[in-house]
């Protein structure tokens, strides 16, 4: 073999292999507890895993999931240790260490309240002097971080939105942050019927945001699993699968293993 053909032969094989590097390899992404989004207590682990399993499962990726407190995948993301995770919100601090996908999902956010209190809020100065309680390192949009930032408005942050309700129930906090699918899972499956009939929401959203698969910079494969993440996103929408796995998701096929 003369050494054109040799270097013909080199260029094709390594062409070859920027294209199929991805091919059967594994992305290890790190999530937290957050039904019914993200539960290991869920068919298919929850909504968002199951979409981001089989997004990747097209380009011919599997997803090894680990779960973690929510502070801890964050750490993850900044270091490298994990490849990712899925779902969250952009935001200008995530985007020093992290990229996004194409949007998956858009998720709302609402206040919620006892019946017994009803409540009205035209801005975020409408809930200065209540007692609010929210999640640990939820981006409540740029109205309510900057009024908590400044000290305008107290949110009272914890681990877990279950004791947000109970909290809520008992008058410890006036209202709730949350999501409003998440929210209203946890009052279908962690409270009584009695006890869930007493809570509603106010109908203007906190904020309304998509959410996205975030890679970490540092993982040195990021920019090809976006690339192929990307890809099989644009597939599952064009297909109709992932409006069918909403479909699913709105008539309770993803509830408890």
């Amino acid at each position: 073999m003369n050494r054109f053909n040799q270097f013909v032969l080199v260029l094709l094989i390594v062409v070859l292999n920027s294209y199929g590097v991805m091919a059967g390899e594994t992305v290890r992404l790190a999530v937290d507890e957050w039904p019914p989004y993200t539960s290991q207590s869920m068919k298919y682990n929850g909504l968002v895993c199951h979409i981001t399993d089989r997004t990747f499962d097209l380009e011919g990726i599997k997803v090894e999931w680990s779960w973690l407190p929510p502070k801890r995948v964050l750490k993850v993301v900044k270091t490298g240790e994990f490849d990712g995770t899925s779902f969250w919100f952009y935001n200008k601090d995530r985007e020093k260490f992290a990229i996004f996908s194409e949007p998956m999902l858009n998720s709302e956010f609402v206040l919620f309240h006892l019946k017994s209190k009803p409540m009205d809020w035209k801005s975020v100065d409408d809930l200065k002097g209540m007692h609010i309680g929210g999640q640990l390192v939820v981006d409540y949009g740029k109205d309510f971080m900057a009024a908590e930032k400044s000290g305008a408005i107290t949110i009272e942050r914890v681990k877990d939105a279950k004791l947000n309700l109970r909290k809520l129930l008992k008058g410890r906090v006036d209202i709730i942050a949350g999501n409003i699918v998440s929210i209203y899972y946890l009052m279908q499956n962690e409270l009584s019927p009695d006890q869930a009939k007493l809570i509603t929401h106010h109908s203007r959203p906190v904020k309304s945001d998509p959410g996205f698969l975030m890679l970490s910079k540092k993982a040195p494969r990021s920019k090809q699993l976006m690339e192929s993440f990307n890809k099989g996103l644009k597939k599952m929408k064009e297909s109709g699968i992932l409006e069918q796995y909403l479909e699913d998701f709105r008539q309770g096929k993803y509830s408890n293993k």
